[in-house]
């Protein structure tokens, strides 16, 4: 996993003068072959994006800045672009940065199964005469002398990186027979100029990554990842990609001291893009819920996910921009897609609970149009807030108790009408998130029966941004909580995280000691054991020769046992650091080892498709447990240490008499791989996460699944019980963990700060903290 060392020199270079900020901006709405559906926000998002960089490299004395979209004085054309990236290439010096971005259609030449990026002059026929090569782009790129080069590409809009009679690749489009969730939403899918659209997205990343293996400095980023497409939302005026691209330059990606870089803008905008696609869909929920009672159907159908994927392999720094203290940042301009102006509703504060604010419409303006967000007065670095979903923003608050001097009750019912009747397409749900006389006139103005199930599912969620406890360090860990009930959110909406860094690869396994005080982790082929009273590391333990997948601590808190890549499993005494013995026997890579409650045997799954019973005690070998037909990926012993669970690459669990070496249950209900399995406390229920994206709840003595928990982006891979059973974490390589109420069944809240793969989750044995870790190198402590 690359680190991002952020030191002074990087910005210091940029900011005295000595290297020079090259920046190729390309956008484009309408293509000269009608064969390629026209776009509605690419120009937009090019000069929004040109417009944030500007004031983000403010500082930097030597920039250039070169835009091209269809309102631009230069156009995209192949000629005027290609132009431009043989002049950037061949200029820039070792210490410059190049940044690189495209807004517009994606196509994979069927022939040559080459990537390519679609400009205003592109030939469907002639693809590889008349497009930008992405080989050819990379080609350049290879031979400048710049060591810092980046790549933003936004070329799958709607699912179409488009290509004609390529196999192997995935279709996107919407189901027969559904129609997408809003009929304002604007997609580039028009079936009737094109035959079919597949998404071939995996051409993209291999291209991407084969380059970024050759080059420490280079970092790219998609808009979606394999599989997905790229969404727009009028209420945003851009794709909601480089929406938040632009949103982060403007400051919300800033650190402490002002320095924008490109991972944290990567964590931010990928984050924001998860989460405004989630409550999206959350007021479809609503909607659908309302339409069920009514027996109204078909339903909405939800928005597919867009998760923003970044591709890099190096270690340095890429700093994008410097925002000083106190300096304002220029407002956006309008694009060509904004209404014309329009009058602000009148704020009162006795709706502060509810922090939101919308323009009204003129008049003449229908239904289904959308409102625009509002642009923020002079925004400082870091206090500007991030537009909530709907592009409706936190700096006010709506009050249709009162009107302002310039607006008629007449023209404000109206706009009220207008409003209500546009929640029915979920654009507006967050205007019903009032409460008391508000809430009430407001529901005069027009009856809907669905307000208070929309009141129920939204009025309460809340974003708790977590800092670190008193007298701690400020550590570059931007960490969020979203918690879907604030009401119910309990002790996390006070929550501290502290991290633990310099580990040396991904940390794929944590560990902790019975009283809480020391925590083992797995990174790479060492182990390292922190004191969690200091937060020091206190011994390094090496003597696996691949990457260690698991480690687990005793009992009695004195032996720490560990498995890895090398087939080995070692086991070594905690209190002095030394090797007591190592375990021979698995042929492949081991995933998994479980010590039993009493501290006597030890349990270690495969790659080699089986479970090993050993005895800890003396390290004999006592039993292959054999019947899953793939990868044994997670086990774990029951409370009593009677039973044993695992979990498979197969799909399924196993529950084991492990003492007899005999099948009792086998729990079928996942459609991927089983990444984790544990038991509850009391020991009548265990959970597992799987790569299907979900986290299921299921009764031993029955073997039926209870619960199937949804809300991952992306492959679960670990799932821990709080000491208490009433809360479930979860963790996902979408970057995410996730709390669920085992009480009510239902999502508590999601943690956000990981900028990769969440790999492994734990609370501790008092339930006050929740310890993650991750691909991103670091371990982070959640504490109540």
């Amino acid at each position: 996993m690359p680190l991002s060392l952020k030191t002074s020199d990087s910005t210091r270079i940029l900011a005295t003068g000595k290297a020079k900020m090259w920046m190729l901006l390309v956008g484009v709405n309408q293509y000269q072959d009608e064969q390629f559906p026209s776009l509605e926000y690419s120009a937009a998002d090019c000069q929004g994006l040109a417009e944030a960089l500007t004031d983000a490299t403010r500082q930097f004395p030597k920039t250039e800045l070169i835009v091209h979209h269809d309102f631009a004085a230069h156009p995209p054309t192949l000629e005027t672009v290609y132009a431009n990236v043989k002049k950037i290439t061949a200029a820039a010096k070792p210490q410059d940065t190049i940044l690189f971005y495209f807004s517009g259609h994606g196509v994979v030449e069927p022939t040559t199964q080459q990537a390519v990026l679609c400009l205003s002059d592109t030939r469907n026929d002639a693809l590889l005469e008349t497009a930008l090569s992405l080989d050819n782009l990379l080609e350049l790129l290879e031979g400048c002398s710049a060591r810092h080069q980046l790549a933003w590409l936004d070329a799958c809009h709607s699912g179409d990186l488009m290509i004609r009679g390529a196999k192997g690749n995935l279709m996107i489009g919407i189901p027969k027979g559904e129609s997408l969730p809003n009929p304002s939403l604007q997609t580039s899918t028009h079936t009737s100029t094109t035959s079919a659209f597949l998404n071939p997205t995996v051409q993209l990343v291999k291209v991407l990554r084969d380059r970024a293996a050759q080059s420490r400095g280079f970092y790219a980023i998609l808009s979606c990842d394999t599989g997905e497409r790229s969404w727009e939302f009028p209420e945003l005026g851009h794709g909601v990609f480089t929406y938040y691209l632009i949103q982060g330059l403007r400051g919300d990606a800033a650190d402490s001291n002002g320095v924008i870089d490109a991972d944290r803008l990567y964590s931010y905008v990928c984050r924001q893009t998860v989460q405004y696609i989630d409550q999206k869909n959350q007021q479809l929920r609503v909607l659908n819920e309302e339409k069920r009672l009514r027996r109204d159907f078909p339903l909405h159908p939800e928005y597919p996910p867009q998760t923003p994927k970044r591709i890099v392999d190096g270690v340095g720094d890429l700093i994008l921009g410097l925002i000083p203290e106190g300096a304002t940042v220029t407002p956006p301009s309008s694009s060509p897609s904004d209404p014309p102006p329009t009058e602000n509703i009148a704020v009162t504060p006795t709706l502060a609970r509810s922090p939101l604010s919308f323009r009204s419409s003129p008049a003449s303006a229908t239904p289904s149009s959308s409102p625009a967000p509002v642009s923020p007065t002079a925004p400082t670095r870091r206090k500007s807030p991030s537009p909530s979903p709907m592009g409706i923003s936190p700096t006010q608050v709506v009050s249709p108790s009162r009107q302002s001097s310039s607006t008629t009750e007449r023209s404000r019912r109206a706009t009220t009408r207008q409003w209500i009747d546009r929640v029915s397409w979920g654009v507006a749900m967050a205007l019903i998130l009032g409460s008391g006389y508000g809430f009430l006139q407001l529901i005069s103005l027009g009856s809907l029966s669905f307000l208070p199930f929309a009141q129920k599912s939204a009025y309460q969620e809340c974003n708790i941004r977590v800092g670190n406890p008193p007298g701690q360090e400020r550590r570059s860990f931007d960490a969020q909580i979203l918690l879907a009930d604030c009401a119910a959110g309990g002790q996390w909406k006070q929550a501290t995280v502290e991290t633990l860094t310099g580990h040396p690869d991904a940390v794929w396994s944590i560990a902790l000691s019975p009283d809480g005080n020391r925590l083992a982790d797995a990174s790479g082929s060492d182990v390292e054991v922190w004191d969690l009273r200091t937060n020091d590391r206190i011994q390094t333990l090496q003597g696996h020769t691949g990457t260690v997948f698991s480690v687990a601590i005793s009992p009695d808190g004195r032996t720490l046992v560990t498995g890895g890549a090398d087939n080995l499993v070692n086991v070594w005494d905690l209190r002095t650091g030394k090797l007591v013995y190592t375990l021979k026997g698995h042929t492949m890579a081991i995933w998994s080892v479980a010590i039993s409650p009493d501290g006597r045997f030890l349990a270690t799954s495969s790659a080699d498709n089986t479970i090993k019973m050993w005895n800890l005690q003396n390290g004999r070998f006592i039993r292959t447990l054999e019947g899953h037909s793939d990868w044994v990926f997670s086990v774990a012993f029951s409370p009593d240490g009677k039973a044993l669970a695992s979990a498979s690459k197969d799909g399924t669990i196993r529950l084991w008499d492990w003492r007899h070496f005999k099948v009792l249950q086998t729990f079928i209900g996942h459609n991927g791989a089983v990444r984790s399995v544990t038991f509850e406390p009391q020991g009548r229920r265990i959970a597992s996460a799987s790569w299907d994206r979900t986290v299921k709840l299921w009764d031993i003595e029955t073997g039926k699944a209870l619960h199937t928990f949804e809300g991952h982006t992306d492959r679960a891979v670990s799932v821990a019980f709080s000491p208490d059973g009433k809360t479930l974490a979860s963790s996902s390589i979408d970057q995410t963990v996730r709390l669920w109420n085992l009480e009510n069944q239902t999502l508590l809240g999601t943690l956000y700060g990981h900028t990769d793969w969440v790999l492994s989750v734990l609370f501790s044995p008092d339930g006050k903290a929740l310890f993650s870790s991750g691909k991103d190198v670091t371990i982070a402590i959640w504490s109540k």
